[in-house]
């Protein structure tokens, strides 16, 4: 049996049982790491920021509730720009940061650009899974449950002649 760190490169075939580091230093488990943060990303980032959007379409603050949603999309891409239209609407009234306590930003454009950002992430997330499918193809179209028949059979041809023994 080969050690773990020399194989760690040399993945088994398709459908054969991986090491946990051949597993997550495989292309397709990069691949599916990918497609899984863009789509749940987007998603969690447009349900963590229910409340605000809520807030600037006028719904009152009890109306909706916001679940824990994605860091780098949350906070990197919808709060910035979340931030930077409150700011717009800030001088437009004209009032400095320093003359509110919260940032608040009314109106739909508040997040028309980071739902824009999110559906493009989603459709890079969705262009990847499609990535994945088209590598596995091959791997799916033959017959995944040879390796378990096989053994099945292996081991009753074992049982029985085990039992003519007896």
């Amino acid at each position: 049996m080969k050690s773990c760190l020399l194989t760690v490169f040399d993945p088994p075939p398709r459908g054969e049982d991986y090491t946990i580091l051949q597993a997550l230093l495989s292309l397709d488990m990069i691949i599916l790491f990918l497609a899984t943060f863009c789509g749940l990303g987007s998603s969690l980032t447009a349900l963590d920021n229910l409340g605000q959007i809520g807030e600037s379409l006028g719904y009152p603050n009890h109306a909706l509730a916001s679940p824990l949603g994605s860091y780098i999309l949350n906070v990197r891409v919808t709060g910035m720009l979340y931030d930077r239209e409150a700011m717009k609407q800030l001088t437009a009234r004209g009032l400095t940061r320093k003359d509110v306590k919260d940032l608040t930003c009314l109106g739909s454009q508040c997040y028309k650009l980071p739902f824009v950002i999110l559906a493009a992430v989603t459709f890079f997330g969705a262009l990847v899974a499609l990535g994945l499918a088209i590598r596995t193809r091959k791997f799916y179209k033959g017959d995944i449950y040879k390796k378990f028949r096989g053994e099945s059979h292996e081991s009753e041809s074992v049982m029985v002649s085990d039992s003519r023994k007896s």
